[in-house]
């Protein structure tokens, strides 16, 4: 398996086996086309994960979820298709260790949501649902397919753009509008990606005049069925904030309940 262990969220002391939850960061931004940063989001989060109660008055607590955190993905600097590579071998692995153990992938870029989705693909059945300040259905950048900015149109390439839903979306260009028009209604259950830029004050590689306030992205997740969950393009080197963690925070929660 390649990663490298950088396991700092506080776990229950359990064999991969018996896991409910697995937990995978993913440090990688070659792709970025605005502020790098977002390689150094993982390990961020998980320091202020730490930071945070365990303990949710609607979610329950840390101690009730079986969560293994199986570190970082090994990503291979300004290579995506290497580091694409990686990834899907990790995230086969685990699968193979655990096939009912659901997952979290903390980001790391946008573009690693694709390898995810086309490791998860192999084994389990699901509907796509992105929140997004950006479409990211260009077919490339500047000749990149692997590119942040082409991420959902590989996504939409591998399950079919009716199982896709893009929301949050703010700016995009004249060609991935009309690409837009054709996605579907992502039904439960669903691979949930969350790029961060769709929120109000977060820091992004990316950034856009986001209209989203994190209760109002929480209200339309809370009750959606997961199979698997990322949250990609948090820049702690542009700025901090708390919401990407408490974000996770209560994915952890979510996703070890269901």
């Amino acid at each position: 398996m390649k990663t490298r262990q950088n396991c700092l969220i506080w776990q229950n002391i359990i064999e991969p086996e018996e896991a409910e939850l697995f937990l995978l960061g993913i440090p990688f931004d070659s792709t970025v086309t605005g502020t790098p940063g977002t390689r150094k989001a993982p390990t961020a989060i998980r320091h202020q994960v730490n930071d945070l109660s365990s303990f949710d008055p609607d979610n329950g607590s840390f101690q009730e979820v079986k969560l293994f955190d199986a570190g970082n993905v090994e990503t291979i600097p300004g290579n995506p298709k290497k580091t694409w590579k990686n990834i899907e071998e990790t995230v086969k692995e685990l699968v193979e260790i655990n096939p009912e153990a659901k997952f979290l992938f903390l980001g790391g870029e946008h573009s690693i949501t694709f390898p995810i989705a086309r490791a998860l693909n192999e084994e389990k059945s699901f509907d796509y649902l992105c929140f997004d300040g950006h479409w990211d259905l260009l077919n490339n950048w500047k000749g990149v397919k692997e590119s942040h900015a082409a991420v959902n149109q590989r996504v939409s390439e591998l399950l079919g753009k009716e199982k896709m839903e893009v929301k949050g979306v703010v700016d995009g260009s004249k060609e991935e509008w009309r690409k837009s028009q054709e996605l579907g209604k992502a039904k439960d259950p669903v691979y949930l990606s969350v790029d961060v830029d769709v929120l109000k004050n977060v820091p992004c590689s990316t950034p856009v005049a986001a209209e989203l306030e994190l209760p109002e992205l929480w209200n339309e997740i809370k009750n959606r069925e997961l199979v698997a969950a990322d949250v990609c393009e948090y820049n702690p080197l542009a700025g901090k904030s708390a919401l990407p963690a408490d974000l996770v925070k209560k994915l952890i929660l979510k996703l070890g309940k269901n």
